[in-house]
């Protein structure tokens, strides 16, 4: 069975993690290394998660309670909740499914005059193009902070010029995944340097929670090999155990409960080391292959298919979401079929709007008809065919 999402790291990067935890290295050298290989200290913060940087941006910029933020539709919950938690007021903004960018007519219509900043999230590995969205902020007088989690492409792209920040993802799923860590670029200086002197106040995870980690990792590399997956899920299921609950469970970043207090750390040394690795050897010609065999999927559906994402001028295919009238009864199929595709995540929201007697915004619409596909760059032809071949009667429109 094709698991439903692959580690994007060699076994080889693991043992250099587990080789690093057991090395007292020199913490301060690894950062200004990374800020260095990423950037510049002037404009660099490496932290423990996005939702770390993200909180202590909050903390730092200090907005008046009540200010509204302009969000865009699909997000993780915890962005929310972080928001909610600094006494600011989130403001969905819809979004075009099928380029995947915000629709720039509702930031219009959106703004008031307690309007502070636009919080937009590039997702499943589509960036969109934010030069409407930075030109109204401009316009605006408001910061806007670009989460780029799914979309580091090792290409050179530190976020858009104009973004106030943007923030990239090297957690446990992420392409060049570090198994953690997250990098910030700051374009402004004196926020730069706000944020860099408070996250030093945090603790420093320990480099023997980090081995821990690593080794939970490497089992589940292993694991992840199609001919061992299988006969795991099915010795779950015998069990009378939900096997996506374990997954959700072993992969979660951070547990329920109190969320801020789980944030305040700085990442293990042996972590950076590892991030420092990633950042150096990652080639853009793992993301081409994986941009090759999506466009092969997408090959062998009917000519007229639509899925969200299918009109994105930058589709990296991080993950590869599809949208289908009965996403239980075809997961079931595809199951059966070898493929254990995911209904919709608890990682990712679409946020209602304030009227609840206003219709559905298009990303409510289409998360509640969502499969994702257990599509990796290893799959051979002949199951990307059948694979395609499977889902294509089912494959739904949402438009709105």
């Amino acid at each position: 069975m094709y698991p439903r999402k692959c580690l994007d790291i060699k076994a080889s990067d693991l043992l250099y993690g587990l080789l690093r935890c057991l090395n007292q290295t020199n913490r301060i050298e690894w950062v200004s290394k990374l800020q260095s290989k990423w950037s510049s200290s002037n404009d660099t913060l490496i932290c423990y998660s996005v939702r770390t940087g993200f909180n202590l941006l909050l903390d730092s910029l200090n907005l008046p309670a009540g200010s509204e933020v302009l969000v865009s539709a699909i997000t993780i919950p915890q962005m929310i909740d972080l928001l909610k938690s600094h006494q600011l007021v989130p403001v969905p903004i819809d979004i075009n499914m099928e380029s995947l960018a915000v629709k720039s007519e509702h930031l219009e219509s959106s703004l008031t005059k307690k309007t502070r900043m636009i919080l937009v999230a590039h997702i499943f590995g589509c960036r969109m193009d934010l030069t409407e969205v930075v030109n109204f902020a401009a316009k605006h007088d408001l910061f806007v902070i670009e989460d780029c989690a799914q979309v580091f492409l090792a290409d050179g792209y530190l976020g858009h010029p104009s973004a106030t920040v943007s923030m990239f993802s090297f957690g446990a799923i992420k392409t060049a995944t570090a198994l953690g860590g997250a990098i910030f670029t700051i374009r402004q200086a004196e926020l730069n340097q706000v944020m860099n002197r408070r996250v030093k106040e945090y603790p420093t995870i320990t480099q023997f929670s980090f081995f821990q980690r690593l080794i939970k990792y490497s089992f589940l590399r292993l694991v992840n090999h199609s001919s061992i997956y299988g006969s795991i899920f099915t010795f779950l299921e015998l069990l009378r155990h939900d096997p996506d609950q374990i997954v959700m469970a072993l992969t979660r970043s951070f547990q329920t409960g109190n969320l801020s207090s789980q944030l305040q750390y700085q990442p293990a040394t042996a972590q950076l080391a590892l991030l420092y690795r990633r950042l150096s050897q990652y080639r853009t010609e793992t993301i081409e292959r994986r941009q090759a065999s999506g466009y092969k999927l997408t090959r062998h559906f009917p000519d007229d298919a639509w899925w969200p994402g299918c009109h994105a001028k930058k589709h990296t295919f991080w993950i590869f979401p599809i949208c289908v009238s009965n996403p239980l009864q075809t997961r079931l199929r595809l199951k059966e079929h070898g493929f254990d595709a995911t209904l919709a995540s608890s990682s990712l929201i679409a946020l209602p709007k304030a009227d609840k007697n206003e219709s559905p915004t298009e990303a409510q619409l289409v998360l509640s008809k969502i499969l994702y596909l257990p599509f990796d760059v290893s799959m051979p032809s002949k199951d990307l065919i059948r694979l395609a071949d499977l889902v294509a009667p089912d494959i739904t429109r949402i438009s709105k």
